[in-house]
């Protein structure tokens, strides 16, 4: 009988069974949560380059089975490199091979070296599920017998075999056992093993190991002589996409700022896009900027435009980037090179595009970002979908009142109208919330007529984080025909809603109707709150409890 790889993993580490009790034959895990961020498009920067598999190979793994050979640690870890090199190990291997492999490496008796367990580690991208989680379990016990120091090379190649690997206990293990690996390491990092190195963490949800491989990455980084090219920069900074801010992390960006200004070739327009993209998790900081200062004047340089694509992973990495002087650099480079952009944006790079804009102040270089994303609207043939129209209109909540972001309204009219699937919930809230500095104008009362349909279609009642954002986004629209039509769509899903409201959104929503005149519509909507903010008033402060014989 087969026994399947998934079973094997259990097998080999009971202590996995209570883990993986409901699980399917087939564990894929989901790394995008589409309830509280969306999902970016994403570029893979090309990976190292790769050495030709063995023709044989296959048929050697085959024989090796079925004579039922023990393999050496050398042996497995060019099985693992070879398997990843080639393609996943799902697609390339059979229930038994898998089954095989696993068993060896768990079993193997023999002394791993420092080339075997990286090369172990880099193997494993091409495994997902419980095979994987039983191939780390099993390399993490060889990882911590390991005696012989690590290489430059062997960095980056264990850390790139992360890039697939999401996160968990075992990843997280692994991770402190190669920070230590990585502090003792005393051959000064290239390029490469930097960028590598960085790169495989890009699904590393932040924790204490991985913060203390970027303490032991940081001086690595700071002592390397070998200059960092385009392809080892955009490799280096992707892979913190993940990270939050800290101060090891902080650390990582100050030692990349030099290699940034040093680097003399220019960048490509993948290059440019996916290290910008890595940075959207990053917090305002002197090293953020220092990056930022780095990186203007590259973006400028480059020969190459960007495309569609690029232009919406770019921007969306600036999304938790505070307004200063290095952001600016950064948005009047950005802004002329899509000007030059001669491919049409889709549905999804317009939403991140504005998106990532929702941190920055108005100045001249926003207001020139936006003059050339207007026109790529406009000449966009695909619709946006219903999350594209949100982050969108989302992103725009810090632009102050111009001509350019009038023409942004105006560019998104259209598309709101065009959108054949309904609005969630969060859309609403999302859209309307973005709309928060936008002055009365035809532009902003189109924007209104097209939403307020939208609202209606919506089947369900709002929750209150919903009805919070959404009135407070109407706080600088003028009395018109159609704001007292999206107040008339709120109004009965404002009162259909079982969630009572917290303090923070009866403020919200009630300060979002300052400029409203007195209106049905919005008597309705104030109708439809007071019961509401009574039931939250009662909750927070009950009646006090009078005893009638005290007085």
């Amino acid at each position: 009988r087969v026994i399947s790889s998934e079973m094997a993993a259990l097998f080999l580490h009971p202590a996995l069974c209570r883990q993986t009790t409901a699980c399917s034959t087939r564990c894929v895990r989901s790394c995008a949560n589409f309830a509280h961020a969306p999902l970016a498009q994403t570029q893979l920067l090309r990976p190292p380059p790769r050495a030709a598999s063995s023709p044989n190979f296959l048929d050697e793994l085959q024989t090796w089975q079925r004579t039922e050979r023990e393999l050496q640690p050398s042996v497995i870890s060019k099985v693992l490199v070879s398997i990843a090199k080639t393609r996943y190990a799902d697609s390339m291997l059979t229930e038994s091979q898998k089954l095989y492999i696993l068993q060896q490496t768990s079993s193997s008796g023999g002394e791993w070296s420092a080339q075997d367990v990286c090369g172990a580690c880099y193997g494993f991208q091409a495994w997902v599920g419980l095979p994987l989680n039983s191939l780390q379990e099993a390399v993490s016990h060889k990882l911590s017998k390991l005696s012989q120091p690590f290489a430059a090379r062997h960095v980056g190649m264990a850390l790139y075999g992360f890039r697939r690997s999401g996160d968990g206990p075992v990843v997280q293990t692994i991770l402190s056992q190669l920070a230590r690996k990585i502090n003792q390491c005393s051959e000064p990092l290239k390029g490469r093993n930097i960028g590598n190195a960085l790169y495989g963490l890009q699904r590393c949800a932040d924790s204490m190991e991985l913060r203390a491989v970027f303490a032991a990455l940081a001086p690595k980084i700071c002592q390397s002589l070998e200059p960092l090219n385009g392809q080892d920069i955009g490799n280096a900074l992707y892979g913190l996409q993940r990270c939050a801010d800290s101060t090891e992390l902080r650390a990582v960006l100050a030692a990349l700022a030099p290699k940034i200004i040093q680097c003399t070739e220019p960048l490509k327009g993948q290059e440019i896009g996916n290290t910008l993209y890595g940075l959207q998790r990053c917090a305002d900081s002197m090293e953020l900027r220092a990056v930022f200062a780095a990186l203007a004047p590259k973006i400028c340089q480059s020969l190459e435009p960007l495309k569609g694509q690029e232009i919406g992973n770019a921007l969306y990495g600036l999304q938790r980037c505070a307004d200063s002087t290095e952001l600016r650099a950064v948005l009047a480079s950005l802004a002329t090179k899509i000007t030059q952009c001669s491919e049409p944006l889709k549905g999804q790079e317009i939403g991140n595009a504005l998106y990532g804009l929702q941190q920055c102040a108005d100045s001249t270089e926003l207001r020139a970002v936006l003059a050339a994303l207007a026109p790529k609207i406009c000449q966009s043939s695909e619709p946006l979908n219903a999350q594209n129209i949100g982050n969108a209109l989302y992103g725009l909540q810090r632009c102050a009142d111009s001509a350019e972001l009038r023409a942004i309204l105006d560019a998104m009219v259209p598309k709101i109208v065009q959108c054949s699937e309904p609005l969630s919930e969060q859309t609403i809230g999302n859209a309307l919330y973005g709309l928060q500095r936008c002055a009365d104008s035809k532009e902003l009362r189109a924007i209104l007529e097209a939403i307020a349909p939208k609202i209606i279609q919506y089947p369900e009642p709002l929750k209150q984080q919903a009805i919070g954002t959404a009135l407070y986004g109407l706080q600088r629209c003028a009395d018109s025909t159609e704001l007292r039509a999206v107040l008339a769509a709120l109004a009965p899903k404002i009162r259909q809603s079982l969630e009572p409201l917290k303090g923070q959104t009866v403020g919200n929503a009630l300060y979002g109707l300052q400029r409203c005149a007195d209106s049905t519509e919005l008597r309705a909507v104030l109708a439809a709150l007071a019961p509401k903010i009574c039931q939250s008033f009662s909750q927070r402060w009950p009646p006090r409890f009078v005893n009638p014989q005290s007085h």
